[in-house]
């Protein structure tokens, strides 16, 4: 039972808005850059395949974003 209480009374840090927004347009720039290196050093379906797989990272990420603006006050 005393577990429980401590587990209870623990608080989790939550990053705010602009550090999350900031690490999730990071990851977005990594990705873009890769899967682009991909494209060019990759034979051709590969490298468009892996382009396509970092374009589909991308738009989640930025749909991440969207959703962090909208639902977490500063």
């Amino acid at each position: 039972m005393a577990v429980l209480t401590k587990l209870q009374n623990t608080s989790i840090p939550v990053m705010n808005k602009k550090t999350i927004i900031r690490i999730l347009t990071i990851l977005i720039v990594i990705i873009a850059i890769a899967s682009v290196i991909a494209f060019i050093l990759l034979p051709k379906w590969k490298g468009i395949y892996m382009l396509s797989c970092g374009g589909v990272i991308v738009l989640n990420i930025l749909f991440a974003i969207f959703l962090v603006n909208k639902n977490l006050k500063n």
